[in-house]
């Protein structure tokens, strides 16, 4: 028997079940009550419950009598109202379930038909990455490799393989999980560490975290010199309000590395920005400086080069991105300090605004962390709204 006839069958079969499935609930005892069903049994259920209430000594004869009469006049109404709709519903219920039962297979073969491929030979899983490497896709690589590390996960060349991929594809989670393993097989060095903690702060959407910096700091105390770390150390900085140490950070690193390197572009793109106009403030508060961003190594080159205004929008993407999780889930009181300091500094008044009473709910009862928001809303020159 060929394998297209087997498909065609199986089909068949699919639909067949699907259809008995769809029609069952309109047939017999086990079809699907109507709403005045439902509130039929739901009365006659509390008619029971104030008899035995009574029987309990729970109410006397009166309330129970009264109870009694109200449940009833409500279960002849419901028993009317089922009695009415049991016949349209039925019609209408058996004729719209043949309409889809023979509707959806005809429509699901005529766009298989159109878009489909029925004459493809199957292709499972096993078999497309066993191909030949020059013949596979990415993710197909990707697919074989990690099949080789779920059965060999001491194998440190298959991790240091796969995590750069990860970070391309942007799965900056699996690309930091790849680099920790790493670092467990053969020990903490200076450049995976930074890899480590470049592909955690693009897993946090640009935010540099209490964890991160302490693996960027273990990083430069093997290796004074490395770039990588000392420019998200920066970030980390202009993150928490500190600009001067930012800007000390950024300065020393250009200079090291001059206009002729990555890091030192970025640096001196970041100090730049530092020295863009800050927004504007109540009188007497501290101005919002312009935020440093940079991209990763690997993952982030594309911001890089980017155009100014196309830069701008995947920042802001990335702002947003932290603000719809912070709404979802919640978050330590830093991360709402930096998602306001960013809205501020992109000059979005009103949503920092939102933020801050956001946050200050969040955190109600806490106030310590109160506290804090309010001296940031204060020096950015904001306050929480009325409502």
């Amino acid at each position: 028997m060929s394998g297209m006839l087997l498909f065609w069958i199986a089909a068949a079969l699919l639909i067949i079940v699907s259809a008995a499935l769809v029609l069952a609930p309109l047939r017999g005892p086990g079809r699907l009550r109507s709403r005045s069903e439902s509130d039929v049994a739901v009365y006659r259920d509390q008619l029971d419950e104030v008899e035995q209430d009574l029987k309990r000594g729970l109410i006397g004869d009166a309330e129970a009598a009264a109870a009694r009469t109200e449940i009833s006049r409500r279960l002849l109404a419901a028993d009317a109202a089922r009695d009415a709709e049991k016949g349209t519903r039925t019609r209408a219920g058996t004729s719209f379930a043949l309409i889809m039962v023979a509707a959806v297979p005809v429509l699901a073969v005529l766009f298989y038909l159109h878009g489909g491929a029925p004459g493809l030979p199957a292709q499972p899983f096993e078999a497309r990455i066993s191909k030949p490497p020059e013949e596979q896709n990415i993710e197909e690589l990707v697919a074989r490799v990690e099949q080789h590390l779920r059965a060999n996960p001491e194998d440190a060349d298959g991790w240091r393989v796969v995590a750069p991929i990860y970070a391309r594809m942007g799965r900056f989670e699996d690309a930091a999980d790849a680099y920790g393993r790493l670092v467990d097989i053969e020990g903490p060095s200076a450049e995976l560490l930074a890899s480590l903690g470049e592909a955690l702060v693009f897993a946090d959407e640009g935010l540099v975290g209490e964890r991160t910096v302490a693996i960027f700091e273990r990083a430069l105390s093997l290796d004074p010199t490395l770039p990588q770390a000392r420019y998200f150390l920066g970030l980390a900085a202009v993150q928490e309000g500190d600009t001067d140490e930012a800007r000390a950070i950024w300065a020393t690193l250009a200079s090291d590395f001059g206009e002729s390197s990555q890091w030192g572009q970025m640096a001196l793109r970041s100090l730049a920005a530092l020295d863009q106009p800050a927004v504007e403030t109540a009188p007497g508060s501290a101005p919002a400086q312009a935020p440093a961003t940079g991209p990763a190594s690997e993952a982030g080159q594309a911001i890089a080069d980017l155009p100014p205004e196309d830069r701008a929008a995947a920042i802001e993407a990335m702002v947003d991105n932290l603000d719809a999780r912070l709404d979802a889930e919640g978050g330590p009181v830093d991360q709402w300090l930096r998602l306001m300091r960013a809205r501020a500094v992109l000059q979005q008044e009103e949503q920092a605004t939102d933020v801050l009473t956001r946050a200050l709910s969040a955190f109600e009862g806490d106030e310590a962390a109160r506290d804090r928001l309010l001296t940031e809303a204060d020096a950015l020159g904001l306050a929480p709204s009325e409502d």
